[in-house]
């Protein structure tokens, strides 16, 4: 198995490696936000998703920085990665499901519904950047097929 966060470079080089690629979205956040600033609660809204997004962050970190999956976030977006370690990429799929069911779970029962798309392709990740096809077809899915709180995969099936 390659070494941990080192796993999408050969000889020093970035390269492209089968990965699982998830991008996930808290959906109607941007009404949330533009609400509690039309309540001059946006400082209030602002505190409240961030102690519960923080407290998930953290928790994905801890379980990545033993592990071969990757993981980022941006406003309220998460981006999940697990690059290819075993012919059938069971492992991989267990061990990223895992961890969107996990999110989904600890962000809707704080009010929070989470949409995304699921993709296996080719990605390049590390801790500046995302580039692949992997990316561009879970952001796809999650933008625009899955319509309601799920996760939809390249399959078309609804996995979580």
């Amino acid at each position: 198995m390659p070494s941990a966060k080192e796993d999408y470079f050969e000889g020093g080089l970035p390269v492209h490696k089968t990965s699982y690629c998830a991008f996930l979205d808290v959906l109607g956040f941007s009404e949330r936000i533009r609400a509690s600033e039309a309540k001059g609660e946006a400082n209030k809204t602002l505190q409240e998703f961030h102690a519960i997004f923080s407290k998930r962050l953290k928790k994905l970190k801890e379980e990545h920085d033993e592990s071969l999956q990757y993981f980022k976030s941006f406003s309220d977006n998460i981006l999940l990665a697990h690059p290819q370690f075993s012919q059938d990429m069971e492992s991989e799929f267990g061990f990223i499901l895992d961890s969107i069911c996990q999110y989904q779970l600890d962000m809707s029962i704080r009010g929070y519904f989470i949409r995304g798309g699921l993709a296996v392709g080719a990605l390049f990740m590390d801790e500046n950047s995302v580039y692949g096809q992997a990316l561009l077809d879970a952001y796809r899915l999650e933008t625009q097929v899955a319509v309601n709180p799920r996760l939809q995969s390249t399959q078309a099936a609804t996995l979580c």
